[in-house]
This record gives structure tokens, sequence and C-alpha cells, in this order.
């Protein structure tokens, strides 16, 4: 079906701007949860899969207590 009915009105279904699709950026993110040659590995992964180079980043140390 190639048109729409919207209170009597018949519109092309392409004419609405809001029904256009489209991707402005796609972030992919690997956790390995290590370092050492897993990163490497992913490193190397996304650099396939985007074909672009990797970013690389540490993740934050946590400490931990319990109270008593």
């Amino acid at each position: 079906m190639s048109s729409a009915m919207t209170h009597g009105v018949v519109q092309a279904e392409d004419s609405n701007p809001m029904r256009e699709m489209f991707i402005e950026k796609l972030v992919l993110n690997i956790s390995v949860g290590e370092s050492g040659d897993r990163v490497t590995r992913a490193g190397k992964v996304l650099q396939q899969l985007t074909e672009q180079e990797p970013c690389y980043s540490r993740g934050k140390p946590r400490t931990f207590s319990v109270a008593t």
C-alpha cells in the first residue's frame, strides 16, 4: 500500500520526514576484563569490523570497603 489515510486526506508514506531512518553514530565497545593479549586481540577484532584504529582506555580503579 503506497498511501496512508489521515483524517480523510491521502498522503504518500515517503512524504513524512520523520519516517526516514538514518544512523548518525555507532559505538562499539569490547570489555575484556584484563590487560595483555586479550586486549590486543579485541582491538584487532574491532579494527577488522570497522576498518578504523581502535581507541584504548583503562577502567577506573575501584576501592571496596566493608563497614563494620
